[in-house]
């Protein structure tokens, strides 16, 4: 049987932005749900609602004011203005439905919107701030058959866990009461409350994304509980009784401490930017698009990626979304201050949540742990000793190649366990590489990715295999692909040919390797003249040898490196995608590629 080994390995990324075109939904849609009860925003919702925003109270003198839109938005100048280099804090959050607006008092209590002179934000966007200590806001009681709540929010590092987002009181011990909170494991939790029975419904094992936006969903339809946390799946329960017909109180920010929630306790800690409460049951998945379509949440498949075009990768790794059916994360990211790791997801438009993954990370560095196979085979590459971790943001700042965000190999690697996966009759690669170095007359090779089929080159007759892509300098700049085989303990290359490396300039280089004729082609970015080798000499000398594939499958596929060792040339990455299927079309792959890299 013979395969074709496509591998699609892309390096150093331009400006954030997916060659998709994703427009924000129109707000409107929102306002024309029935059975609404509050619509508390940053943004303006409700086309025709004519009031103002929020209230604010300046620290300097605690004179308030009405902050009204410009368009749809907060009209932060006027808001920066009033509260000049001062703190501001809300005093008032309107209800964009009217009536029932979220109010809080107590100075010490209201949550801030202007901290010395600079507006509070959430990945862009401008956001309320809770301290975790005593900030909440009250709203008066209304009336509940049916629950469907959505809130926009971020947990502070730091802060404790199992505290109320938002939570809606009860009149009695017979009556119930809905809660939106994280739990001791950091999962987002919804429940509904009959006095001493309580049901609820987590979202484990989705875990909220610590310090970035987030997307929390609780609905209650008179017998069952669902809650979800952005793109996942919901996670339900069932509840026996209606929701209570009395009236009851909801804060937003802390735990009530009584029935009527006009005590509290637990409170949280952390931004909330929205707030949507209906009385009804509603089309969630129209609103969640129009909250992630603003707020740049996470990608949510709407659109086609490559993946949905050229499909049946056996692995596929990247800083953008790739397919339309695969929402995890990107990758795992350990910051180097005290080696916590978070999962960084992409955004709405498909491109890495760079602003998600600085607000992890801070000033201090950051290295994958994982890169996410988004192909479903779950074939993750991985690397679990922190000192082999490339770099994603250093010192704070983003890693970027050509503008856009990349990982750093420099004496890295990363692998992948792909036992019994047959690669060896028939291999295509295509390959974006920045070196960071310039070109200089035989210094060491730089490996691409490298594929081991174990028992090393120096045991003969183990039939350890390797294949590789990788750029060589012997007297000039060479590009190729080589093969080695244990039992004669040489290597060869498949091909090679001369090119100019520059360095932080962008190359697509594609390979073309199988049994029979033509055998080796090699074509350089959008130049379709194929160029044809022989087996050339060994890699670092001049012994010819030839392939052979006795030995077909194998154990580990390396990301910058062959067999596990250490290549110290410094080389950017930013996509590897591998085949074992025949892709037919040329043009279109590199159509994709160049729409998004912009390459020539």
């Amino acid at each position: 049987m013979r395969f074709t080994f496509v591998i699609l390995l892309f390096c150093c990324l331009g400006a954030d932005a997916q060659m998709i075109i994703k427009a924000h939904a129109n707000y409107i849609p929102l306002s024309t749900e029935t059975g609404i009860n509050a619509i508390f925003s940053i943004r303006k919702i409700v086309s025709g609602y004519s009031g103002s925003a929020i209230r604010v109270r300046r620290s300097n003198d605690n004179t308030e004011q009405d902050i009204g839109w410009v368009g749809t938005e907060l009209d932060t100048a006027s808001l920066k203005t009033f509260v000049g280099a001062n703190s501001g804090f809300v005093t008032t959050w309107y209800n964009q439905n009217g009536g029932n607006n979220a109010t809080q008092t107590t100075a010490a209590n209201q949550p801030r919107i202007v901290n010395a002179g600079t507006v509070e934000r959430l990945s862009g966007k401008v956001t309320l701030f809770f301290d975790g200590t005593n900030d909440n806001m009250y709203v008066s009681s209304f009336n509940n058959t049916k629950v469907s709540a959505f809130v926009v929010f971020a947990r502070q590092t730091g802060t404790s866990l199992g505290r109320a987002i938002l939570r809606k009181g009860r009149t009695s011990n017979t009556s119930l009461e809905f809660i939106l909170r994280t739990d001791a494991s950091n999962y987002l939790e919804g429940a509904a409350s009959t006095g001493a029975s309580t049901v609820l419904a987590s979202t484990s094992p989705n875990t909220i994304n610590a310090t970035a936006i987030n997307l929390g969903v609780f609905l209650f339809n008179n017998s069952t509980v669902r809650t979800s946390i952005n793109s996942n799946a919901y996670v339900s329960n069932n509840l026996s009784g209606n929701m209570f017909q009395g009236t009851a109180n909801m804060v937003i920010g802390s735990t009530c401490s009584n029935e009527t929630c006009t005590a509290f306790e637990g409170y949280w800690g952390g931004r909330i930017s929205e707030v949507l409460i209906y009385g009804t049951t509603v089309n969630d998945v129209t609103i969640k698009n129009n909250i992630n379509s603003y707020y740049n949440l996470f990608w949510d498949g709407t659109f086609a990626s490559i993946l949905d075009t050229f499909p049946s990768s056996a692995a596929a790794y990247s800083l953008r979304n790739l397919s339309s059916t695969y929402k995890g994360a990107l990758i795992r990211v350990r910051r180097s201050n005290d080696n916590a790791e978070q999962d960084i997801f992409g955004d709405y438009y498909g491109n890495l949540d760079t602003a998600g993954l600085k607000e992890f990370v801070g000033a201090n560095s950051g290295f994958v742990t994982t890169w996410y196979d988004q192909s479903g085979n779950a074939r993750n590459a991985t690397q679990t000793t922190a000192a082999n971790q490339p770099r994603v943001v250093n010192a704070g700042i983003v890693e970027r190649s050509n503008g856009k965000p990349s990982i750093r190999f420099i004496s890295h690697l990363m692998s992948v366990n792909y036992t019994n996966f047959h690669l060896i009759d028939t291999l295509r690669t295509f390959n974006i590489v920045t070196p960071v170095l310039a070109a200089a007359a035989n210094v060491t090779t730089e490996i691409l990715w490298g594929y081991d089929g174990g028992g090393g080159s120096s045991t003969a007759g183990s039939r350890g295999i390797s294949w590789g892509a990788a750029t060589v300098l012997i007297n000039n700049e060479k590009f190729g692909m080589y093969f080695s085989n244990s039992t004669s303990g040489g290597g060869g290359r498949l091909g090679q040919t001369n090119y100019t490396r520059n360095a932080n300039t962008m190359v697509l280089h594609e390979t073309i390797n199988r049994n029979g004729t033509p055998g080796t082609l090699w074509y350089l970015n959008n130049d379709n003249t194929n160029r044809s080798f022989n087996l050339s000499a060994n890699m670092n000398t001049n012994t010819n040898t030839a392939p052979s594939n006795t030995e077909t499958t194998s154990t580990n596929f390396w990301i910058k490196s062959t067999q596990g060792n250490i290549n110290a040339v410094e080389l950017t990455y930013s996509e590897l995608i591998i085949y074992t299927s025949l892709i037919n079309s040329r043009s279109g792959i590199q159509t994709n590629i160049n729409n998004y890299y912009s390459i020539w």
